[in-house]
């Protein structure tokens, strides 16, 4: 199989990247914070300041603001002065979970596949971990990978409380958090870079400290078995005069503890193993609790592996060394080399791994050709309904300059046709003038009642409509009417007119003998003074005769002196 660092870097379409400027990598336990100030430079890792600084019982490791203080102050005080920091949980806050996928075509499906396989095995609520994943060979699934054709992962599950943590711890702190990692991988980098990997086979390193003791095993630069144990490993008491024997039965069962979980994970790995070609070579002791060199010495006695504390190379670049031992700076030496390589540090529980689904160009193809399509579509059709819009109201504006020039020939349209009918009747061998005049001497004033649509026939009928006050007028009218001669045939009654005239009826006429009739004797009742037809109002009828309805002034009487009030020809 491919290095695991090749690997993914394909998977995930990276580039090496390196962290630019000074940074702060932070170890911390129970007793102790550890603190690296480090840069890179020309491809190698520079240390300008190291930094161990005791923790007293009044910070509480459960405040991240009482975190977040210890490290500013810590910091502060050794004048380590950086932009961000980089962090790392430890093995007993993470869970790891070896699988073996099929091989996917991105990383995006990678992805996928490594949340929804560790969802399920291991039941967590998706809003209450944060997950990310490595590709490594685990002791659990080794081989399976290459006899399957499949891609062994090593996926990693933490609280969602715990990387929060971090983060108010880095708040706290005034420093950016650039990553949060896990600290055996942090300890594998520090080992690798104290060149502890000459020999083919396996690696073990054993990180004490105060309270726990974790247990790795590395395959080159991939974590083949990792572990966490509880210790309690708080120190050497105080030398007493005297009590020497007590001391050294303290110190022997504190190592010992420390020893058989050491042991009993390292043979529980190689029982499990199946690769027996890369046996464990060499034990590597780290930590900053004083036990580190009886836990080694003992652990080559009970194992029969050569076994070591760990000690940085002399290529790490420190311009600084604290009077400790540098046995308890691993994670942080290691932190700071991964960080020359951002990718190289496989876990990062502050930005796990999200790839964005890949493009698929033919979709995009069609999915723009589609929007492009809609939008020219409806551009299109935005554009035909203005030009509709625009051919309507350009219609109608014509057809209203037409309607008001069409309206004067209209006009004398009427009044030719008017005069035509007045030539008719006169040139007609039925006297229509003398019944007209016989008809409105029969007639009260215009205020009383008023004849509309007045019409003739050739048998000698005129039909007309009657408008008047009420029933007593047009009965007088009716009875006028008869004792002229005329047959009076009353129609229907309609509505009141617009006019406030309440009696309204169609009324039918059959012409009598006129020539009986003598019409000198039928005088017209005398005009009023505002009559509009008086003599000396011709510039009042005038108006009222140019108004198309009829319509007068307000206040004007209506024409009188007896005579009907027809309002077709623009008079009443």
């Amino acid at each position: 199989m491919a290095r695991s660092l090749k690997t993914l870097r394909q998977l995930a379409g990276g580039k090496a990247k390196t962290r630019k400027g000074r940074f702060l990598t932070v170890d911390i336990d129970s007793r102790h914070l550890y603190l690296a100030l480090a840069e890179h430079v020309r491809g190698k890792t520079r240390f300008h300041r190291l930094a161990m600084e005791p923790l007293n019982d009044e910070t509480r490791l459960d405040d991240p603001v009482a975190v977040g203080r210890a490290i500013r102050r810590a910091a502060k005080r050794h004048k380590m002065q950086a932009k961000g920091m980089v962090m790392h949980l430890r093995r007993a806050q993470v869970v790891l979970k070896p699988m073996v996928l099929p091989r996917p075509d991105s990383a995006f499906e990678l992805a996928q596949m490594v949340r929804f396989q560790i969802s399920k095995d291991l039941s967590l609520e998706p809003g209450e971990t944060v997950i990310d994943y490595a590709i490594e060979t685990h002791v659990e699934t080794e081989g399976e990978g290459e006899e399957s054709g499949g891609l062994e992962v090593l996926a990693a599950a933490v609280r969602h409380s715990i990387v929060e943590f971090a983060r108010a711890v880095a708040q706290e702190a005034r420093l950016k958090l650039f990553r949060l990692g896990l600290r055996p991988y942090a300890d594998m980098f520090g080992a690798l870079n104290a060149r502890m990997d000459t020999t083919p086979e396996a690696l073990a390193l054993v990180h004490l400290t105060a309270d726990e003791t974790e247990v790795s095993v590395f395959h080159g630069d991939t974590l083949a078995f990792s572990r966490a144990c509880v210790t309690r490993l708080h120190g050497r008491p105080e030398k007493a005069q005297g009590d020497a024997t007590q001391e050294t039965k303290a110190t022997s069962g504190a190592a010992d503890a420390a020893v058989l979980e050491a042991a009993r994970s390292l043979q529980s790995f190689q029982a499990v193993q199946r690769d027996r070609s890369r046996p464990i070579g060499t034990i590597l002791v780290a930590g900053g609790t004083g036990f580190e060199a009886e836990v080694a010495d003992k652990l080559t006695t009970r194992l029969g592996v050569p076994s070591q504390v760990f000690e940085p190379s002399e290529q790490v670049l420190i311009r600084r060394k604290p009077d400790e031992s540098l046995s308890g700076f691993i994670s942080c030496i290691g932190l700071a080399v991964s960080e020359r390589d951002v990718y190289r540090q496989p876990l990062n529980f502050d930005r796990p791994k999200n790839p964005k689904a890949p493009l698929n160009i033919k979709r995009v193809r069609r999915i723009a050709i589609g929007v492009a399509a809609a939008i020219l579509l409806f551009a299109g059709v935005g554009y035909a309904i203005n030009e509709r819009i625009t051919l309507t109201r350009e219609r109608d504006r014509l057809t209203t300059m037409v309607a008001q020039q069409r309206e004067p020939v209209r006009e004398a349209a009427r009044q030719v046709r008017r005069v035509e009918s007045l030539n008719r009747w006169t040139e007609s061998a039925e006297p229509w003038v003398g019944h007209l005049a016989l008809i409105s001497s029969a007639f009260p004033d215009a205020e009383l009642a008023y004849i509309n649509s007045f019409t003739t026939q050739s048998n000698r009928r005129v039909n007309f409509q009657l408008s008047s006050r009420d029933s007593t007028v047009a009965d007088r009218i009716e009875q006028a009417l008869r004792e002229l001669g005329y047959d009076v045939v009353a129609g229907r009654t309609s509505q009141p007119d617009q006019e406030g005239y309440s009696h309204v009826i169609d009324m039918t006429l059959t012409a009598g003998d006129v020539e009986k009739v003598d019409l000198a004797e039928r005088t017209a009742q005398p005009r009023r003074e505002n009559d509009l037809f008086r003599p000396g109002n011709e510039r009042e009828a005038e108006e009222f005769l140019s108004n198309p309805r009829g319509g007068a002034r307000p206040g004007a009487a209506r024409p009188g002196g007896g005579q009907p009030t027809i309002r077709r020809g623009g008079t009443r």
